[in-house]
């Protein structure tokens, strides 16, 4: 079929009834534009072929489905946000663990002006009092055996508050044992020091370069754990006469004995320690026993 198009007074074709289409959808020609295909009857376009209203009507079909998604897929976010805050809601009130439980207040403390309310978190399924069955804390009742709930609950609670005394009593020992084993490991440091300072003046004295007037200021400064030898006999070790040397060496004797009663008092306190440690639970009984090998026939401490 062959089309004439007149638009502003001017004619136009022949077209085809496609290439009409397409000029119409470019905006070459307007519905609004007259066209004749009998050679005869002017017509308008939109009367002829309603291509753009056909082709606006997609669209608008088109936009329709668009927003369509978008309202579907905003209710699903609002959605999610009202059963998200639902879920935080139930959380703030209900416990915050995988399990469930239930906040229930126990006794207040004072705190200067201020009252703090204990939390007891209780799971949401609690033994029985009575039968020990399983039941939730949400039924008046059990229902296994009838026994009332609030028994049920009273004992629990009751069951919380003597695992968290527990808790808070073995805290206290803890800290004990560090301040215990921090002391310690300064007393075994300090007489390590002084042992050290001790065979270094001794060694001096026996070999001449140290005098007495210079031992006696280097043991008053150094002797804190145990008793060193003191200069009394007028003369230095390395003496002529055999008295003051056999003097000197009864007192470094005397000392080596004050050390040796020092080091197993260490050694005894490092034992009591270490047990202390494996009551706390700061160490396993492997690790207990195998350090207790270790320090059965020495002292036990690292310089």
């Amino acid at each position: 079929m062959q089309i004439y198009v007149s638009k502003d007074g001017q004619q136009y074709g022949p077209y085809s009834s496609e290439t009409l289409k397409q000029c119409v959808k470019a905006g070459s020609f307007s519905e609004n534009d007259y066209a004749c295909y009998d050679g005869q009857n002017w017509i308008l376009i939109s009367e002829l072929y309603p291509i753009s209203s056909r082709e606006s009507g997609g669209e608008e079909q088109k936009k329709t489905e668009d927003v369509s998604i978008v309202q579907v897929l905003v209710q699903w976010l609002v959605f999610g946000v009202m059963c998200y805050g639902v879920y935080l809601g139930y959380d703030h009130f209900f416990g915050d663990n995988d399990s469930g439980e239930v906040s229930f207040s126990s006794d207040s403390e004072t705190l200067g002006n201020d009252v703090v309310e204990k939390k007891l978190k209780i799971p949401l399924a609690i033994p029985c009092v009575a039968c020990k069955a399983k039941i939730s804390t949400k039924v008046e009742s059990c229902l296994q055996c009838g026994h009332p709930i609030e028994d049920s609950l009273n004992a629990y609670k009751n069951y919380l508050s003597s695992e968290k005394e527990k808790a808070a009593k073995k805290e206290e020992e803890t800290q004990k044992v560090y301040k215990e084993m921090e002391s310690l490991r300064e007393a075994l440091k300090s007489f390590a020091d002084e042992k050290d300072a001790y065979e270094h003046a001794k060694s001096r004295l026996q070999d001449g370069t140290m005098g007495v007037g210079t031992y006696e200021g280097y043991r008053k400064r150094n002797e804190k754990h145990f008793r060193w030898p003191e200069y009394t006999s007028g003369k230095s070790y390395p003496d002529s006469y055999g008295r003051v040397k056999n003097e000197w060496e009864k007192k470094f004797s005397k000392t080596q004995e004050f050390i040796n009663e020092k080091e197993g008092k260490l050694n005894t306190e490092f034992v009591r320690i270490l047990k202390r440690q494996h009551e706390v639970g700061l160490i396993t009984s492997e690790e207990y026993l195998m350090r207790l090998n270790e320090t059965a026939m020495k002292l036990g401490y690292q310089k």
